[in-house]
């Protein structure tokens, strides 16, 4: 089976449209409609883009070495770091990525954030991968992804004290802040990975 073949047959099997891969990668639509073509093949930066963002291996998409996309059943997500103010409705839809995360099981829609502190240890540790979801509601006791007033991104446990929404760490060096006092929440934590080194 050729390259455009093994691409055409990924993103069917994943849903993904070549204009959504275009945009979440920042290249031309029209690259990517050549790559389905055959006329083109991507350059080692973009192959591994894609192999990550579409979640199959390297080898196979460009070679057709290994399993194909049925074999991992996983989804490539953007990591983000900030949000501006204005930016926090469509969130997905707005944000540029700062790399991608390929895990198993997620949907299509998840963002991922990597912890750059330890306001959730034990929980989560500066590292870590909390992948969350656009969300109206959270329940108690839920980890929540917020923004601060400069649109940096954070991870909180929300808390509800007589009707009152809090958001709390689990490590007790944090403050413990109230909704809507300088932190919207703009994500339901939905999965933590955490990169195991031996």
């Amino acid at each position: 089976m050729s390259f455009k073949k093994r691409l055409i047959e990924t993103l069917k099997t994943k849903g993904v449209t070549a204009y959504r891969l275009a945009k979440d990668l920042g290249i031309s639509e029209g690259t990517v409609r050549n790559w389905k073509r055959g006329i083109n093949r991507p350059g080692a930066d973009h192959a591994v883009e894609v192999s990550r963002y579409l979640g199959v291996a390297l080898g196979w998409l460009m070679y057709g070495e290994g399993e194909g996309p049925g074999a991992l059943n996983s989804t490539s997500v953007r990591v983000v770091a900030t949000l501006a103010q204005a930016q926090l409705k469509g969130v997905a839809e707005t944000t540029a990525a700062e790399g991608y995360i390929t895990l198993p099981d997620l949907p299509l829609e998840a963002l991922a954030l990597k912890v750059h502190d330890e306001a959730m240890s034990p929980t989560l540790r500066t590292g870590d991968y909390i992948v969350f979801v656009e969300t109206g509601e959270l329940r108690n006791g839920e980890m929540a992804v917020l923004a601060d007033k400069y649109g940096a991104l954070h991870v909180r446990r929300l808390r509800k004290l007589h009707g009152e929404g809090l958001l709390t760490a689990e490590n007790r060096d944090y403050p413990v802040v109230k909704v809507g006092a300088g932190f919207d929440i703009v994500g339901k934590a939905i999965k933590v990975w955490r990169e195991l080194r031996f």
